[in-house]
């Protein structure tokens, strides 16, 4: 229950969203946003930060920022300790889900086969695969060069306390430039860091109105997938598994999208079990969920929601910048378990009409989430229930490539960089309807994520050439602009995995000494959300 006192703060936040809201421009009218929003508390300068122009934006942050002294290890570590106190405090978590190391010896094989793989796609190598035959498992003796954990130094610079303003997902953004240290009046705050920040994708109903009518018809009866399950006896319903859900039923038809492998299961889209991959190929194009929502009987508190996890934001990570030409990183501060749906990639959602012609320069930033092949989606479309308007609508819209821009307005995701060793993969989740409107892109861990490891991605093929050429910096060890390119350009699927596999365990032998002493903490300490930030400072100085 809620003290006294806490509702009224409640009740004054809601005033303030209120009147923030009457004050937006324009522009912020014309949006349109797709889901429900999730649990905010603004920071005392939230409103007065999303009044400024950009320019001055820039001075605050300039003038706010600070010398900060840290310990990776000690970050790391109570990290670790709030991850476990946060997952036994929430009692749905506590009873389905377990914060630990996906381990077992058929789920490693299959992980690390999988990122071999991708590696060799990442290579352009994707037409090498069919004729695999290699088993060279020998391991370059430099492979540790390449360790992806990243190390800041003692002494970094504290550019924002809290990108997101909210009190409930706090994410720091540090600057560990050299120069910049020695620099400080001159320092340089990049627009890619002023942005609004959103957690739930939206559109604009000037510039998308077929879009906007598709998600207006979608709220009309059958139009609308939702199911009518409850559990009055429990905290989650269960839906997963359950062929009278209806939300269910199309997740299982998605389920067979997937090309299946020799003897592999399937990729799961549940709320608790990990989505571990078996294919070769993109799993972006075939891996493609259907999850409850609070539409549905179950209020998506069931488990038949593959966003039940990011939506809780469970894992604390930090922004970074260490390279002036690469830009802004975001690495966890955590171990991430693999199969973990990380966190949803969020902006506004764009057609491609914008694209020829216009002045649309948001292609670094934006990335597809339709695409015109996609005929398994229009035949499941056809299957439906839906109006025959509806249908003939979302199925038009459905050969049209669309697109989340986050370059204006958009969240954390945009800066997971890219990597030729990526630890996330796209995928897509459908929830509440089947118009581009009702995607969500979230990224998934292909691996246990170590703490201190930057969390990348696989921009694709076709991005990396056009905007990388021969450029690429990720310094992965499979990247074609790396030092020891001629080694690992010609190394098959099994070499490439045993490089992932000892990596990894380098990885985690390091990792298990550092949260050794890693005892639940006392709940008193871990109901103080609003000292989140404080996870990666331990000193300060101006």
């Amino acid at each position: 229950m809620l003290s006294a006192k806490e509702k009224e703060d409640l009740k004054e936040q809601a005033r303030l969203l209120e009147e923030w809201n009457k004050r937006m421009p324009l522009p912020i009218q014309s949006k349109v946003f797709i889901s429900k929003d999730l649990p905010f508390e603004p920071e005392d300068d939230f409103f007065a930060y999303n009044q400024m122009q950009y320019s001055e934006r820039r001075k605050m942050i300039a003038k706010n920022l600070k010398i900060v002294t840290r310990d990776d290890n000690s970050a790391h570590l109570k990290a670790h300790r709030l991850v476990k106190t946060s997952v036994k405090r929430d009692s749905q978590l506590a009873k389905n889900w377990k914060f630990r190391l996906v381990d077992d010896p058929d789920s490693i094989a299959k992980m690390f086969r999988v990122l071999g793989q991708r590696s060799m796609i990442s290579q352009n190598r994707e037409k090498e695969l069919n004729n695999d035959k290699d088993q060279d498992e020998t391991v370059p003796e430099n492979i540790l060069d390449y360790l992806p954990t990243y190390r800041s130094p003692e002494k970094r610079i504290l550019l924002m306390k809290n990108l997101t303003f909210n009190k409930r997902n706090p994410i720091p953004v540090y600057c560990d430039l050299p120069f910049d240290l020695k620099n400080l009046e001159n320092i340089h705050i990049p627009n890619a860091l002023v942005f609004d920040y959103t957690d739930i994708n939206f559109i604009n109903q000037f510039t998308e109105p077929n879009l906007t009518r598709a998600l207006d018809m979608s709220k009309e009866g059958d139009n609308t997938i939702k199911c009518t399950c409850h559990d009055e006896g429990g905290e989650t319903v269960p839906c997963y598994d359950n062929v009278s859900c209806n939300c269910y039923r199309v997740n299982q038809v998605m389920r067979s999208f997937q090309e299946k492998r020799n003897n592999c299961s399937y990729t799961e889209f549940s709320s608790f079990k990990p989505i571990l991959f078996t294919g070769t190929h993109s799993h972006f194009y075939r891996h493609v969920g259907f999850a409850c929502s609070e539409l549905c009987g179950c209020k998506g508190n069931c488990t038949n929601n593959a966003l039940l996890l990011p939506n809780k934001r469970l894992f604390p990570i930090e922004v970074f910048r260490n390279n002036e030409i690469l830009g802004f990183g975001v690495r966890t501060l955590s171990m991430i378990p693999a199969g973990t749906p990380v966190m949803e990639f969020t902006g506004e959602i764009v057609g491609d009409q914008l694209t020829p012609g216009a002045h649309w320069d948001n292609g670094d930033y934006a990335y597809q989430i339709s695409y015109r092949d996609d005929e398994q989606l229009r035949n499941l479309i056809k299957k439906l229930n839906f109006k025959p308007e509806y249908e003939k609508l979302i199925v038009k819209l459905s050969q049209k490539k669309y697109y989340i821009d986050p370059k204006v307005q958009g969240n954390v995701g945009r800066m997971a960089c890219h990597s030729c060793a990526s630890n996330l993969e796209w995928v897509r989740v459908f929830q509440k309807s089947l118009s581009p409107a009702h995607v969500h892109l979230v990224m998934v861990s292909m691996v246990n994520i170590t703490a201190g490891t930057p969390l990348t991605i696989d921009y694709g093929a076709t991005y990396t050439k056009q905007r990388f050429d021969s450029a690429c910096m990720c310094g992965s060890f499979a990247c074609l602009n790396g030092p020891d390119a001629a080694t690992y350009s010609k190394a098959m699927t099994l070499k490439l995995s045993m490089c992932h596999k000892t990596l990894y365990d380098a990885q985690i032998k390091e990792w298990r000494q550092v949260i050794k002493p890693a005892p639940i903490e006392s709940n008193n300490e871990a109901n103080n959300e609003n000292n989140l930030p404080e996870i990666v400072e331990i000193t300060e100085k101006s």
